[in-house]
């Protein structure tokens, strides 16, 4: 979360704000683990790559599910 200041309140304008501090370097990024190439290759070899397939719930749906669960938010969309 990124706190931003509003100049809304003069008490809150005085007060420093503190936050998380994002130290993880982004120029290496995180190698992928081999189950999940393996998964990857599975759906690639399967054409199972989009949210609306019949007969079961999609990966993607899945994964949509497991996001609205962890976020809290109502909806969301993978791209």
């Amino acid at each position: 979360m990124v706190a931003v200041q509003t100049g809304v309140s003069s008490m809150a304008a005085e007060e420093p704000l503190e936050g998380p501090i994002f130290t993880k370097s982004i120029s290496a990024p995180d190698p992928i683990p081999e189950s999940g190439r393996r998964r990857a290759l599975e759906l690639m070899e399967s054409g199972a790559l989009f949210r609306y397939s019949p007969g079961f719930l999609s990966e993607t749906a899945l994964a949509e599910a497991d996001m609205v669960d962890y976020t809290g938010f109502k909806y969301a969309i993978s791209l």
